[in-house]
């Protein structure tokens, strides 16, 4: 897991190594990572500038390994005793083993990385106990791994999700077997850093995605001119240690058999969806401390889904233009019928409650216990528009002067519960085929006083 240290040596701006001073990074879980330097009596500090772009910083620690520091920027310059000069530095991400240039640099031409928890989301891999004979205390253990999982995301990606088993460990009364999963990406050309880290979010993201937990990268490799160097880059939630159980809104085992064509479709499905892929991931696991905006953040990403993946936009204004056009003939005078176009420009996009209305048709199988009545799921959409209005508009007929705090987590629960099965459809889950594999806590129960 990732862990607390500290690397002393020295360090400089790439092109200045005859100007370097000594310092210590420390990085880890809990903080992101920070570089202190000490001026010396013939060179200040100054040719680390503040500055609006982030740049590179190379050193050396005390063993000779050779460290890259990448998205630093000078945060405070102070003098401590003795008129010693000191500075910290923020940093983004940080390569061992070699220097770099920048996280533009084309030149990895691969990655290694692993998930934390993944090994629990899978599920132990399939093991069996044969009883070698008919003595119950004679028998044999059998473990079957997984066939690894190759793909292919674009003409210069390719990759593997690869599992592997120890060999058992044996001594007195205790057996132990170590299993682990990795995933592997092949990049011809060498590609920067920024679009490996691209890649590893993607990953992180479908990952996350099943689980419905918060989620982070237990370690990176890459591979560098013949070399692996290890990266330790900034992730926002980490913990020093694995949860010892998660609950995942769907296991491994449910869709081992479609992975393979998951990982493609979700590559495809990624350049447009970008931001709501993004939106989703910030909101799961949330918390109470700003809810409303979590709340209208993931209800607007509901409704970009809707627009880009389901509307067809061509057809709807094609639709709506004879009528707008009629609308428009009847008004006479040019300021008004100015005013009114502006208005009727966006006529043809449907309102939030139609989008919630289609989307709820087709994942409420994945999404509710029992199936809602008309009179529920009209009321459930009626709340979302309302708590919508009233915090974008601040519509004041829609105030409610009691705390519905909770009540407003929930909704934000529900809505990115949906997002998530809209995603999970595009990429082969439907929530047909979902029905009866989701983990009970994440099915929603609605108030049976609302039977119609």
């Amino acid at each position: 897991m990732i862990t607390e240290e500290t690397v002393s040596g020295y360090w400089y701006v790439p092109g200045k190594d005859h100007i370097h001073f000594n310092g210590q990074l420390t990085f880890g879980p809990e903080h992101s990572p920070r570089l202190l330097l000490t001026a010396t009596k013939t060179h200040d500090l100054s040719s680390f500038p503040f500055d609006t772009v982030d740049y590179t910083i190379w050193g050396y620690s005390i063993s000779g390994d050779p460290i890259t520091l990448f998205g630093c920027n000078r945060l405070t310059v102070r003098s401590g005793g003795g008129g010693v000069q000191t500075a910290d530095f923020n940093t983004g991400s940080i390569a061992f083993g070699a220097h770099i240039s920048s996280a533009d640099e084309a030149s990895i031409d691969s990655v290694r990385f692993s998930f934390a928890g993944m090994e629990d989301w899978m599920g132990v891999f399939e093991q069996e106990i044969e009883f070698a004979s008919d003595d119950i205390n004679a028998y044999q253990l059998s473990v079957q791994r997984p066939k690894d999982i190759p793909f292919k995301i674009n003409e210069e990606i390719t990759g593997a999700w690869t599992f592997w088993t120890s060999r058992p460990y044996i001594k007195s009364r205790d057996i132990r077997l170590q299993q682990d999963n990795l995933f592997r990406l092949e990049f011809r050309p060498a590609v920067s850093l920024s679009c490996v880290l691209k890649e590893v979010w993607s990953f992180q993201l479908l990952y996350t995605l099943f689980t419905f937990e918060k989620t982070w990268v237990k370690w990176i490799y890459l591979g560098h001119n013949d070399k692996e160097l290890r990266l330790f880059y900034r992730q926002r939630g980490v913990l020093s240690e694995e949860p010892e159980r998660i609950f995942p809104l769907i296991q491994f085992v449910h869709v081992a058999s479609k992975f393979e064509a998951a990982i493609s479709a979700w590559t495809r499905l990624r350049p447009g969806l970008k931001q709501v892929m993004g939106i989703l991931n910030a909101n799961i696991g949330i918390s109470d401390q700003y809810v409303h905006n979590d709340f209208l953040n993931i209800v607007q990403a509901v409704e970009a889904y809707h627009r880009r993946v389901l509307q067809d936009t061509d057809a709807l204004k094609d639709s709506n233009g004879p009528r707008v056009t009629r609308i428009l003939a009847a008004v006479n005078d040019p300021e008004d019928k100015q005013w009114l176009q502006n208005r009727l420009a966006f006529s043809h996009e449907p309102n939030l409650a139609a989008r919630l209305k289609e989307l709820l048709g087709v994942h409420s199988p994945a999404l509710f216990e029992e199936p809602p009545s008309k009179k529920q799921m009209n009321k459930l959409i009626r709340n979302v528009v309302d708590k919508r209005n009233y915090y974008t508009h601040y519509d004041v007929s829609l105030e409610n002067n009691e705390d519905e705090t909770v009540k407003l987590i929930g909704l934000t629960k529900f809505m990115t519960l949906l997002l998530a099965y809209c995603l999970l459809a595009e990429i082969g889950f439907d929530s047909e085929f979902l029905q009866g594999k989701v983990y009970r806590r994440y099915r929603f129960r609605l108030s049976k006083g609302e039977k119609d």
